[in-house]
């Protein structure tokens, strides 16, 4: 027998054509639960859910752990974007001079922080998130937060965002929406 994981995640590509595609958000928006399904189908019942879609991805994450805060972020990677004045409504003034990668790594980190504990992080945090190697292995910041983050498809950022005791790494679930 499987031992069911206590957090799982994944994401897909939709679509056809290319990754910075726009997809209607009514049709992101039913992937995401079909694909949310398949893994709860998977691992067991969810007690705790989050979704995320970019243009042409989404990503869930579930846990079966009772009261575990989570968040899930997706963003499509693009250096088009204004990503100065964006990043400095979460950096402030540090903001200013932050490359593409690091943005992308801060943003995310940001949106699912506030998915996970509906509060927005400091700006302080979101850079310890930065500095962190962008692997998927499992970091802890000094305020107990556990992320995860990593590139899907070279064309996007991905942050999982947690707490708790368990410092095991989630298990990513590949090939669940193409079943």
């Amino acid at each position: 027998m499987q031992k069911r994981a206590r957090i799982a995640y994944t994401s897909e590509l939709i679509g056809a054509g290319q990754p910075g595609d726009r997809i209607p958000r009514a049709r992101q928006s039913a992937a995401a639960s079909r694909l949310l399904e398949a893994l709860a189908g998977d691992e067991g019942r969810p007690l705790a859910t989050s979704k995320s879609h970019s243009r042409s991805a989404i990503a869930v994450a579930m846990s079966t752990a009772a009261a575990l805060p989570l968040g899930i972020d997706i963003e499509w990677i693009t250096p088009a974007r204004s990503i100065a004045a964006i990043a400095g409504n979460f950096l402030g003034d540090t903001g200013r001079g932050i490359g593409v990668a690091d943005f992308y790594r801060g943003w995310t980190f940001y949106e699912a922080f506030f998915k996970a504990f509906q509060r927005s992080p400091s700006p302080a945090l979101v850079l310890e998130s930065i500095e962190r190697p962008d692997t998927p292995s499992v970091h802890l910041l000094s305020d107990g937060t556990r992320i995860l983050q990593h590139r899907i498809a070279d064309a996007f950022q991905l942050s999982l965002v947690w707490s708790g005791n368990d410092d095991s790494a989630p298990l990513y679930r590949e090939g669940l929406g193409r079943r």
